[in-house]
């Protein structure tokens, strides 16, 4: 029972300590391999594109940039998109097409249609 409780009461106490290490954002991406930024971006993309769309497309466009430098075409694929849900979104519409349609050609490539 005692050992029960001081295990529960460490775990409660490390819990806020790891969400708050967990935290991804813009400085810390520079901690990881360059190789991996553009999957971190992607990622603070989705966290974003409800919250702040115009923090989202910043993060998106820099995930299709880097990804198209290290030729990561599934997260290139994946950054398209984001950019044609972002400008459908604000309602620029041949923007949109423009993105989804190259991500579509891309995914087609790539044989990504089912990992989008």
């Amino acid at each position: 029972g005692l050992l029960f409780l001081t295990l529960l009461i460490t775990l409660t106490q490390v819990k806020p300590i790891y969400a708050q290490e967990a935290v991804l954002n813009e400085d810390r991406i520079q901690a990881y391999p360059p190789q991996l930024h553009d999957s971190l971006y992607y990622e603070l993309f989705k966290k974003n594109r409800v919250s702040d769309p115009k923090l989202a497309k910043h993060y998106a466009k820099k995930s299709l940039e880097l990804s198209s430098t290290f030729g990561n075409r599934l997260i290139e694929a994946k950054s398209l998109y984001a950019l044609g849900y972002l400008y459908t979104e604000s309602s620029s519409f041949d923007s949109a097409y423009h993105f989804y349609k190259d991500g579509i050609n891309k995914s087609k490539q790539y044989n990504f249609q089912d990992r989008l």
